[in-house]
Parts: structure tokens; sequence; C-alpha cells
């Protein structure tokens, strides 16, 4: 009997030992796969707003709008233009490779998140959810700024 005990019991620790081995990394510390160079490329260039669309109405830059823009660096830095308003800050990828998350302003921990819904050599369509109640979005349309 004494035996059987023994062995019952060494079984369970070593049972146990294995179970622990199991990677306990959390997702949010393992490293995501760099953006491609040739989005970079794409991504990483001054744009200038075009047309702003809410609700499915599509309106080109307002007079406060008309010298909107966004600029990604490769360094991560951001230099950005809201409603006339100037903001500089830090960007990052998301989750994918199509969600871009943002600090802007230097003494501001607004953050702001914009899904890339479109990007091309020439164009790029951001979508940014407002953080409120409602979660109402705003998609911007932009153009490669000459």
């Amino acid at each position: 009997m004494k035996k059987t005990l023994v062995l019952f019991i060494c079984l369970f620790f070593i049972a146990g030992a294995f179970a622990q081995q199991k990677s306990t990394t959390p997702a949010k510390h393992q490293a995501k796969p760099a953006m491609s160079p040739e989005k970079m490329k794409m991504l990483c260039k001054p744009w200038k707003l075009d047309t702003v669309e809410n609700f499915g109405v599509f309106k080109p830059a307002s007079a406060a709008e008309q010298n909107d823009g966004v600029t990604f660096l490769a360094d991560s830095t951001l230099f950005l233009t809201m409603e006339g308003k100037v903001a500089t800050g830090k960007w990052m990828r998301g989750w994918s490779d199509k969600v871009i998350n943002t600090v802007t302003g230097a003494n501001s921990d607004k953050k702001m998140m914009f899904t890339i819904m479109k990007l091309s050599n020439d164009y790029m369509e951001l979508e940014y959810q407002i953080p409120a109640p409602d979660l109402s979005k705003t998609h911007y349309y932009y153009s490669v700024k000459k």
C-alpha cells in the first residue's frame, strides 16, 4: 500500500512539472511582424485631405480642412493637421497592418485609432471611429501632397 501511495505522489508531482512548462508569455509581448517595405513606402509620405465622409455623405474638405493632411514617417513620427489644428506624435501599427494607433500632441494623451481602408501609391482612405457612445465612423480620403 505504501509503495502504491508513494508511486501515486511521484506521478502527481511529475505530471505537475510537465504541465507548468507551457509558455506563459502574454500575447501583447510577442513581436508583431514588421510592416512590409512596400506598404511602408506607400504609407510614409505626405498626404493631403480631399474628401470627408460622415454617415454616407461625402463632402470636399471644408475651408477649415483645406490644409489638413497627415504624414507618417518610417521612424514612427507623425505629423497631423485636423480641422486646421497641427499636432505631432508617434504612430504604431496596431493588431493588423490595417490599423494605425496614434498618440498625438506633445502634451496630450489623446489616443486616436485609424484603420487603413485603402492604400495605394497615390490614394489613401482612413477610417476614424470617434470614441463616443454612438461610435460613429468618419472616413478621410487623401491624395499624395504635391
